[in-house]
């Protein structure tokens, strides 16, 4: 079965790109961590995962954007380290090299920003083209928890200026992401999950952000209910105690025979408590003849405890 991040980037690799300059930079997005040898050989490494038939993977929708937009033909072979399945693919361009050089060696300022270099090394050409990339770069280095779980979407970039290229699309996205450090990679995340939600529709997964608003949406009534129900158990715990407290005192009373002593009103509800230790206080009330309130049996139940401390000194309490 796959997982939710698998079927997000499944839905990803189906979307249609119609212009060319929005193929390009969805081709560079995927591109964004790779690496180059000294033999110029470019190689990038996608975490396999299963599509839909019909429907290419990252690295398949990889070797076919290379093809159209770059002229080459890559070559793709499949690694297993652990537990985990990769699928790499590797290809000679010198344009791609040059382009990808631009983009990790860019230091964003006051006279240029990390969109404006990406935007110029890869050439986008229409307001589409950033979100393209965007979404290249999450089929290459991205991840989502599963809705069932903490909120949390990260991209995995080299630390170098491609990071500040991402971050800064993302930011004239209108969405900001965090960023942290780890072993010579920099993760681009989002912790809320509005701002996952945006982000993941910002990029072309609206079937995707709607499972996650379901999903969110259940995960919230679960625990409404749990809330109201530990609610209704402490409260009914509360009850329970108070009037096994109730009972104690009559016990006692009774024990040392001054039941018959208490005003009538008092023995009534003293023998009620004891007939009909189940219900509850309404219920009670609603027995006594004539019928009291909720509130008028509280305070007689409150007096036979009052009457039971007072003679509590006096038999050995």
């Amino acid at each position: 079965m796959s997982s939710f991040c698998e079927t997000f980037k499944a839905e990803l690799c189906g979307l249609t790109v119609k212009s060319s300059c929005c193929r390009k930079a969805l081709l560079y997005g995927l591109l964004i961590g790779a690496e180059k040898d000294r033999n110029g050989q470019i190689s990038v490494t996608y975490p396999f995962i299963r599509t839909p038939e019909g429907v290419p993977d990252p690295a398949a929708l990889a070797v076919s954007l290379i093809r159209k937009q770059l002229g080459r033909e890559a070559g793709v072979r499949e690694e297993t380290r652990g537990a985990h399945r990769y699928r790499i693919v590797t290809f000679l361009s010198s344009q791609a090299a040059d382009i990808l050089e631009e983009m990790s060696r860019a230091e964003g300022g006051a006279d240029v920003s990390g969109d404006m270099i990406a935007e110029e090394a890869v050439g986008f050409r229409c307001p589409l083209c950033a979100a393209h990339f965007l979404r290249g770069a999450f089929l290459a280095a991205g991840s989502v928890s599963d809705p069932n779980k903490s909120a949390h979407m990260e991209m995995r970039v080299p630390a170098d200026g491609r990071t500040e290229c991402v971050a800064a699309l993302w930011n004239i996205s209108g969405i900001l992401p965090a960023l942290t450090v780890r072993g010579g990679e920099c993760g681009i995340y989002f912790k809320k999950l509005e701002s996952i939600q945006e982000a993941m529709t910002c990029i072309g997964g609206v079937q995707s952000v709607f499972a996650l608003i379901n999903a969110s949406m259940v995960h919230d009534l679960a625990e409404d209910e749990t809330r109201a129900t530990n609610c209704m158990a402490a409260n009914i715990g509360r009850s329970v105690s108070a009037g096994q407290r109730y009972i104690a005192a009559i016990r006692d009373l009774e024990a040392w025979g001054l039941i018959n002593t208490l005003p009538p009103e008092l023995q009534e509800t003293a023998q009620l408590r004891i007939l009909h230790d189940d219900l509850s206080m309404t219920e009670l009330a609603a027995l006594h003849q004539p019928e009291i309130t909720k509130s008028g049996l509280n305070h007689r139940l409150q007096k036979l405890l009052d009457v039971r401390d007072r003679e509590k000194s006096n038999h050995g309490g």
